[in-house]
C-alpha cells in the first residue's frame, strides 16, 4: 500500500476564462528526498501546511532555502525549481494549485525579478484552508463545480494580493489583510486547531467567535462549501495521522483528537482517509516513516 493521502482534480481549460484553475492537490505523504526538477508551462501556488523541507529556485547552484510551515510559494510559469524534503518529521502535509493568467490579476508584481518566485508567509493558515476547499470540492464535483473552484481560487488570488510585502520575494499574510468573511474561516480554522482534544458543538465554536450558530454555519458554508463541525472533523483526522506517526497508541490519540474512544476515532479516521488507522500505521513502518513503537496493552495497533 502506497502511503499517501491526496484528494484533488484537475479541470478542462476553459477557452476565454482568464485567469483559470487548472489543478488543485491536497495531500499528506511520506517526505522522498530531493525531487528532479520541477517546471511547469502554467502558474503555481505551492503550499507547506507542515515543516517543508527546503526549496531551490532557478538553477542548479542556487543555495537550498528552508521551507517552514505555513508558507506559500508562488511560481511563474516556466520557472525551475528544486524540492528536498528531508528533515524534520517524515510526513509532509501540503498542497499545490495550477492555474493560467496570473500575469492579468497583478500576482506578476509579487515575484522578485531576482529571486524569480515570491514567499509568502500565511501565519493564520487561511490560504491553507483555502487551498484544501478547492482540491476537495473538484474531487467531490469535477467539472460540474468548476465555477465554484474558480470563485474559490480568485478569492485565493485577492487574499494573495493582500500580502504585505517585507523584501525581496519575502510576504507575510495577516488577520487584518482579510476581508471580513477570509477572517471567519481562518478564525474557525484556528479555533479547530487549538480545540481539537475537546468536546466542541457549534454553539461552542458559535459562542467563541462571538457570531450566532446560524450565521455561522451559514457563513463558513457559503465561503468554503462545508459546515464548520466538518473543518473540525478534518483538523482532527490531521492531528491524528501526525500522533500516529510518532507512535501514539490510538486510544492515547482518540483522548488528545477529541474522539471518545479508539473505536469511534478509527470509524472516522477510515471514512475520511480512506484506510484505517492500523493499515495507516504499518504502511507507515514499511516506509520508515514512524518516529517510534509504542505498542502494548491500553490500544496498541499490534493485534
Amino acid at each position: 500500500m502506497k502511503l499517501s493521502v491526496q484528494t484533488g482534480y484537475a479541470w478542462k481549460r476553459r477557452d476565454g476564462v482568464v485567469p483559470c484553475l487548472l489543478a488543485a492537490l491536497d495531500y499528506d505523504r511520506v517526505r522522498s528526498g530531493i525531487s528532479g526538477r520541477i517546471r511547469h508551462p502554467f502558474w503555481v501556488v505551492d503550499y507547506s501546511r507542515s515543516h517543508g523541507g527546503y526549496t531551490r529556485v532557478g538553477r542548479v547552484g542556487a543555495p537550498w532555502l528552508e521551507r517552514g510551515p505555513l508558507v506559500a510559494h508562488l511560481y511563474p510559469p516556466g520557472m525551475s525549481y528544486w524540492e528536498n524534503t528531508g528533515g524534520g518529521s517524515k510526513f509532509q502535509d501540503g498542497a499545490y494549485l495550477i492555474f493560467h493568467g496570473g500575469e492579468v490579476t497583478g500576482l506578476d508584481r509579487l515575484i522578485d525579478t531576482r529571486a524569480g518566485y515570491a514567499r509568502i508567509e500565511d501565519p493564520e493558515g487561511m490560504v491553507g484552508t483555502m487551498l484544501r476547499d478547492v482540491a476537495v470540492g473538484g474531487a467531490r464535483e469535477g467539472d460540474r463545480g468548476f465555477w465554484r473552484a474558480q470563485g474559490l481560487f480568485l478569492m485565493l488570488v485577492d487574499r494573495l494580493l493582500n500580502a504585505k510585502h517585507r523584501e525581496g520575494p519575502f510576504y507575510t499574510l495577516g488577520p487584518a489583510d482579510a476581508p471580513v468573511m477570509d477572517r471567519l474561516v481562518s478564525a474557525v480554522g484556528r479555533y479547530c486547531r487549538e480545540h481539537a482534544a475537546e468536546r466542541v458543538t457549534l454553539d461552542s465554536m458559535a459562542g467563541a467567535l462571538n457570531v450566532s450558530p446560524s450565521t455561522l454555519s451559514h457563513r463558513y458554508a457559503a465561503m468554503t462549501g462545508r459546515s464548520p463541525l466538518a473543518e473540525l472533523k478534518a483538523v482532527r483526522i490531521n492531528l491524528a495521522r501526525s500522533l500516529l506517526l510518532r507512535g501514539l497508541r490510538l486510544d492515547a490519540v482518540a483522548e488528545q483528537t477529541g474522539f471518545c474512544d479508539a473505536f469511534h476515532l478509527s470509524k472516522v479516521f477510515k471514512r475520511v482517509a480512506g484506510v484505517s488507522p492500523r493499515d495507516f500505521i504499518r504502511s507507515a513502518r514499511v516506509a520508515g516513516a514512524v518516529e517510534g513503537r509504542r505498542d502494548g496493552p491500553g490500544g496498541g495497533l499490534e493485534p
